[in-house]
């Protein structure tokens, strides 16, 4: 009995300054992150994290929506560039990426995840001259309601 106590101790302050450490890594002075909380998922970023961030809009994360043009003329996060999936596909990888920051991290945005990973796997295998560190995508479902987006 003994033993399992200190196991559940030492798991839950594992998870405790876990916690702790990736409130840490976010928002930093100058309102810049000095890292992305990756998410499970190769390229992914943390969902939590990502709301946070959302939230604190740090000057050196750019938000890339990737859905079609009617779907962010509808709503999108406030200050999210755009640029359509298409546009990997029909004008290639320099034209693609000209039209992302350069210097920023870049977060793909879409309403599933699908879409966003497509854009980052699609830069990943393609793309030979991209800065692949500095790009993610959220892996989640987004609501864009008149309020603003929600991510579930």
């Amino acid at each position: 009995m003994k033993k399992l106590s200190v196991l559940l101790l030492t798991i839950s302050l594992l998870f405790t300054f876990g916690y702790v450490h990736a409130e840490d890594v976010s928002i930093k002075a100058g309102n810049k992150v000095e890292s992305i909380t990756a998410g499970k998922e190769e390229g992914s970023i943390d969902k939590e994290f990502f709301k946070k961030m959302v939230a604190e809009k740090p000057a050196n994360v750019a938000l890339v929506d990737v859905r079609t043009p009617f779907e962010y003329k509808a709503g999108h996060f406030d200050g999210a560039k755009h640029v359509f999936i298409n546009d990997l596909y029909d004008k290639g990888c320099d034209a693609t990426l000209a039209q992302l920051p350069k210097e920023e991290y870049v977060v793909f945005v879409c309403a599933t995840g699908a879409r966003a990973a497509e854009m980052y796997f699609g830069i990943k295998d393609d793309c030979k001259k991209a800065d692949i560190k500095r790009l993610f995508f959220l892996d989640a479902e987004v609501f864009y309601t008149p309020k603003g987006p929600v991510v579930k």
